[in-house]
């Protein structure tokens, strides 16, 4: 719906986009969602390799093995996540990541709500952290300004946003008060 409607707004309302252009706009797009499903398909077939193998399940062992603090193990796959967020698109990393890090969390105590907004806040960081930050380029073309001031522009949310990011990861209620509300949790 969402791309029928900037169609529709970009054809008759605001007459950017001509009837000449659609068959080169709907290539490049087809070629962007290709290489998008792509990189999904494959990290699929990597994480269901990494299920069924039990490659999880060892390396959470030997992750165990070396500490069951929960406060390092937390802080350990924030830094992992952070730097993966930074190069990665969060779908395929959320297909790579999901089956070595949740058994670990589990393992040490973090409830399934409090992983998924972990891990979904890691990596929604990851959007506008250089270098590789998605959003940073989509600021720049509609600011039509440089990468490099959309980057030092975006800093002190980046600061706010690890902040807030961690009370995410080391104060459960705060992901977790919505769920326990409803009963859900």
């Amino acid at each position: 719906m969402a791309s029928v409607y900037a169609l529709v707004v970009g054809v008759f309302v605001y007459r950017e986009l001509k009837f000449k252009d659609l068959p080169k706009v709907f290539l490049e797009s087809g070629v962007s969602t290709a290489v998008i499903m792509f990189i999904v398909g494959v990290a699929s077939l990597f994480s269901y390799v990494i299920t069924v193998e039990g490659i999880a399940d060892a390396i959470s062992s030997a992750v165990l093995e070396v500490t069951d603090n929960k406060y390092l193990i937390l802080a350990v796959v924030t830094v992992i996540l952070l730097i993966v967020g930074a190069f990665v698109d969060a779908i395929s990393a959320f297909y790579l990541f999901v089956p070595i890090l949740v058994p670990i969390l589990i393992g040490v105590g973090v409830d399934m709500t409090t992983i998924g907004v972990f891990m979904t806040v890691n990596l929604a960081i990851g959007l506008f952290t250089p270098p590789v930050g998605l959003n940073l380029y989509v600021g720049a073309g509609i600011g039509k300004t440089r990468l490099e001031e959309v980057v030092r522009g975006v800093i002190p949310f980046l600061v706010c946003a690890i902040i807030a990011l961690l009370l995410i990861t080391y104060i459960p209620a705060l992901s977790n008060w919505l769920p326990d509300l409803l009963g859900v949790g």
